[in-house]
């Protein structure tokens, strides 16, 4: 086979359809929203569990993605083999054909082993949005606590709103290219939780919110950082 022929492939977010595994064409589970960004050199995404990012070199049709690196949560086993088997094949990735809703990728010998439709443009108020982990003053990104939930939901008029586990909260934010500024958020309610461990998580949660500097958004997930590109927030898109 010849491979691909080349298109438009950067700044379109494309959402994973079918990857190959140990020689076979797999389709991907139709709510696992896995996805790509090519940006100046940048290829970014969400791969199952983890958000992903590597550099790539674009020449015609060729492309070639190197190693990629992943953030580092757990997942179920199912989970975290599709991720695991995503982003190995990504890095095979020898050229492409990108057209108007549809993304091939092939590799070394021409094989089909990715194949992406054209998804909608991410943005930080397409909302709401789901935490995944935070920042626990510390030196620890932690997980949500099974059986909680904590969201929030960014308003194009400038407020930011949500569940933080125990309460409601809202809190004013700006935003000016890709950074980011949230006032201390102000609870909302007054409801008490005797789970300590969830009191805990609220008032960290809450803190990490003010912590943001910059944020990143990719497909069905966002990420809240500090300084120094250092994780405040991540997020998957709610259902």
């Amino acid at each position: 086979m010849e491979g691909g022929s080349g298109g438009k492939i950067e700044g379109i977010r494309w959402v994973l359809g079918s990857y190959e595994l140990n020689g076979e064409t797999t389709d991907v589970p139709a709510d696992l929203p896995i996805d790509a960004l090519f940006e100046r050199g940048k290829v970014s995404g969400f791969s199952g569990v983890n958000t992903y990012t590597g550099g790539y070199e674009l020449s015609g049709s060729s492309l070639t993605i190197g190693e990629l690196a992943t953030t580092l949560m757990a997942g179920t086993p199912e989970l975290m083999a599709i991720e695991q088997a995503y982003t190995k094949t990504l890095e095979k990735t020898s050229s492409f054909t990108a057209e108007s809703d549809e993304l091939t990728l092939f590799d070394s010998d021409g094989e089909i082993i990715l194949t992406y439709a054209k998804g909608k443009t991410p943005s930080l108020t397409g909302g709401p949005w789901e935490v995944l982990s935070y920042y626990n003053g510390g030196d620890a990104i932690v997980s949500v606590i099974s059986g909680t939930e904590l969201t929030s939901d960014f308003s194009k008029d400038g407020k930011v709103t949500g569940s933080a586990g125990v309460n409601e909260y809202e809190a004013a934010y700006e935003t000016e290219g890709k950074t980011i500024s949230i006032d201390t958020p102000k609870l909302t309610t007054a409801n008490v939780d005797g789970n300590p461990d969830i009191t805990a998580q609220e008032t960290n949660f809450l803190a990490a919110l003010a912590l943001a500097k910059t944020y990143r958004v990719s497909g069905d997930t966002l990420e809240l950082l500090r300084d120094g590109g250092k994780i405040a927030v991540t997020y998957k898109l709610a259902k």
